[in-house]
């Protein structure tokens, strides 16, 4: 099992990954704050899924829209169901964002 330093320290490293080379891109100090937590052991839950609606967001009214929309560099850097604005959380709105991203 992997020490919660090194899960938040593999995560800011795949990140920093992706916006390489961008302007404002990651770097030393740019993680505020983070949290970690093992939900395997937790006694009661066994595995789950959940997510906001497929209009939630408190900052935006088409937040599946903007998150969709490239970001760094002219790259789409997020794509996956949470940014598939036609079919709502599963593995085929991921797999059709993914497509899209990579044409």
């Amino acid at each position: 099992s992997l020490t919660e330093e090194r899960v938040v320290a593999e995560a800011v490293g795949q990140i920093e990954a992706v916006f390489k080379g961008c302007r404002g891109a990651a770097g030393d100090g740019w993680v505020v704050a983070s949290v970690v937590h093992d939900w395997a052991r937790e006694e009661h839950i066994r595995c789950g899924y959940s997510s906001p609606s497929i209009m939630h967001s408190e900052v935006s009214s088409q937040p599946r829209a903007d998150m969709a929309q490239p970001h760094h560099c002219g790259r789409t850097v997020f794509c996956g169901e949470a940014t598939n604005q036609d079919v709502n959380v599963t593995i085929q709105s991921a797999m059709e964002t993914g497509i899209e991203a990579a044409r």
